[in-house]
């Protein structure tokens, strides 16, 4: 959902310019950007301005650097148990993307 939004809304240079301003990453499609990709592009002030959203940019952010944290705890096979409010605070991210983004899942 996150790809949909930013793939959407902003230009690959517009995107590449702030994740991979030196080319050293090859960044040649939105499907090559990571959760910290999003997370750059979208704590952008002039970036955020663009969506409109009437969210604070700050807290969102945080919201997405939660879901990386999560994210990677489960794609790398941390061992660790999940804290029990995962599934809520994903849930609370994807009622905002969907709210605020019109998206949907594919």
């Amino acid at each position: 959902m996150l790809r949909q939004l930013i793939s959407r809304t902003f230009t690959l240079n517009q995107v590449t310019s702030l994740c991979d301003a030196d080319g050293s990453r090859s960044v040649k499609s939105f499907d090559d950007l990571n959760m910290g990709d999003y997370q750059r592009v979208l704590e952008n002030p002039e970036c955020w301005a663009k969506l409109g959203w009437r969210v604070d940019r700050a807290t969102f952010v945080k919201r997405l650097d939660d879901l990386r944290v999560i994210r990677n705890n489960v794609m790398h096979f941390n061992p660790e148990p999940l804290p029990a409010n995962t599934v809520e605070r994903l849930r609370y991210i994807l009622k905002l993307l969907r709210d605020f983004g019109g998206l949907t899942t594919r």
